[in-house]
């Protein structure tokens, strides 16, 4: 229902489908479950350390996404079947660094040469609101993951609507962290 209503344009469904028939000619004609990823970083995460001393929240993120993603490797690598992990990122040097690959992660800005545009920075972010110009940079990289995300099976995300409307709109198990809500 859900994807009725939000419809990506063209081009970003377009670069969405690429990237995902990419991964599944590169499995070799396996049974592929897809479990999008999306680790927030940018814009409040240090807001947040800042003003929750002692929060749970920028601490744990790698452990939590490592373990989850054990999770649904034993739950589904099983025969001609396989998960494959897609992580997005407002900072993909993070997911990079700290998310265990197993030959079965697929990073969009890798494969998706349209995404790798410059994002906007911090002090940027908090102009949004009063600039277009910036209101859109990074837009084709935003909507390019989203769209990714809807594709998949199964989502992991920490925190923000960002990642919680991916899983919404995929569909599948959505897994989240708990004790974010009290530390935030």
């Amino acid at each position: 229902e859900l994807k009725k209503e939000f419809i990506f344009k063209d081009r970003i469904v377009n670069l969405a489908n690429k990237f995902m028939k990419t991964i599944i000619e590169k499995e070799n004609g396996k049974n592929l479950v897809f479990v999008g990823i999306h680790a927030r970083r940018g814009d409040r995460i240090q807001k947040w350390k800042h003003k929750a001393f002692g929060s749970t929240v920028g601490s744990f993120e790698g452990k939590f996404f490592n373990e989850a993603m054990d999770t649904f490797r034993s739950r589904y690598n099983k025969g001609h079947q396989k998960v494959v992990f897609v992580p997005t990122s407002d900072d993909y040097f993070w997911v990079k660094k700290h998310l265990v690959n197993k030959n079965d992660t697929y990073f969009s800005r890798e494969m998706v040469k349209e995404t790798r545009k410059a994002l906007p920075n911090f002090a940027e972010i908090g102009k949004m609101w009063h600039d277009w110009n910036l209101a859109v940079k990074g837009a084709i990289s935003f909507g390019t993951d989203l769209a990714i995300l809807s594709l998949c099976n199964h989502t992991v995300v920490d925190y923000g609507t960002f990642g919680l409307w991916s899983g919404l709109m995929a569909g599948g198990k959505i897994v989240l962290p708990s004790g974010y809500s009290s530390s935030i």
